[in-house]
């Protein structure tokens, strides 16, 4: 049985080194969609209670997101994250670029070490625009994620 539950969290990032639009700072609305594989019922008749889900979710990853600016440290952003720390904004600073493939890989993990038996995670930076990830693209993808940097 897979049990899913719907997330939202708003957030900016920029691109470096992108030719295009992402390479300016801006926001997304994101909607994080957690998929979680249950076997067995409780004795009330539930496999999982979302309430719980949402605890854990809030918890490793939408109290750290939420309203944040997340960016690449390389030399491109260096002078942007000084003055953001300054002003003391909410800041996630990563050897990578916050993609939408990069923030889900990183959302597996946290979530995975957590505890939480991850089936598929699908991540939405716009309406139209979402990135699906499941264990064995986990797998395969973990060590290679930040290959193109």
């Amino acid at each position: 049985m897979i049990i899913k539950k719907e997330f939202e969290f708003h957030m900016t990032h920029r691109l470096s080194g992108y030719e295009g639009n992402c390479h300016n700072l801006h926001g997304h609305s994101y909607r994080l969609i957690v998929g979680v594989v249950e076997t067995k019922l409780d004795r009330l008749g539930m496999a999982l209670d979302f309430k719980d889900l949402k605890v854990l979710v809030n918890h490793h990853i939408l109290n750290k997101v939420d309203h944040s600016t997340w960016l690449k440290d390389d030399l491109e952003n260096s002078i942007l994250i000084k003055v953001l720390k300054s002003m003391k904004m909410k800041l996630i600073i990563t050897n990578y670029n916050p993609t939408a493939e990069n923030m889900i890989l990183d959302f597996w993990e946290i979530l995975s070490k957590a505890g939480i038996p991850l089936y598929t995670l699908i991540l939405y930076e716009t309406n139209t625009s979402s990135v699906t990830i499941n264990k064995s693209d986990y797998e395969r993808l973990r060590g290679n994620k930040n290959e193109s940097e």
